[in-house]
């Protein structure tokens, strides 16, 4: 927007001081997660226009994941990938399936601002022919009390936050025939877990 603009215009001029830098710098990046609160609320609430088709993990996990390595690093968060091989396909729509991923994503890096480790593992449930994928941090985690509360539509622990998230994440998963779970104890982390039935073989 405007204000966005005349910052940068601002930071490129030659002769800008440190004082008003800084300050440039903590406006864009305020504007930055405005924008994303915005487009946390707008992805809720419009309808998902959804297509269906074989999807393997480098169709969707890869790119969510490349889609947040840039900002980790900023933020100090180290990654860790764990995805199994072999692993059978699922049905569904690739974006979709990498918006509900993000967005597990980014509320577990919000929940490690002095940094940590973000570790996202895949692998088949042969028993409940699932694709699983998880996503933990090393964060401060949420009070029992409020666990019951996290995916609630416009629920969140975080000073500035939407809770919306999660929320977005089981809409597109239920969409697919799929749930996520969100576990987490106090002082030790937070785990999401995506589930999504595998494609059935054809004989």
């Amino acid at each position: 927007g405007i204000i966005r603009s005349l910052a940068e215009d601002r930071l490129s001029g030659l002769w800008v001081g440190t004082k008003e830098r800084s300050a440039m710098d903590a406006i864009l990046r305020a504007i930055g997660t405005l924008q994303e609160r915005l487009e946390q609320l707008v992805d809720f609430t419009r309808p998902l226009n959804l297509k269906s088709e074989p999807l393997g993990a480098a169709q969707w996990l890869s790119p969510a994941l490349a889609d947040v390595e840039r900002r980790c690093t900023e933020k100090g968060i180290r990654v860790v990938a764990e995805i199994a091989e072999g692993m059978p396909r699922v049905r569904a729509d690739a974006e979709r399936l990498k918006e509900a991923l993000l967005q597990l994503l980014l509320n577990s890096m919000e929940a490690m601002e002095q940094g940590g480790t973000l570790t996202v593992s895949a692998r088949f449930d042969k028993e409940r022919g699932a694709v699983q994928v998880s996503v933990s941090d090393t964060g401060a985690g949420v009070a029992a009390e409020h666990l019951k509360d996290v995916g609630r539509p416009f629920f969140s622990t975080k000073v500035g936050g939407v809770g919306l998230g999660v929320a977005i994440a089981r809409r597109i998963a239920a969409a697919f025939g799929g749930t996520v779970e969100f576990r987490s104890r106090r002082g030790e982390g937070s785990t999401a877990l995506l589930t999504l039935p595998a494609e059935k073989k054809r004989n």
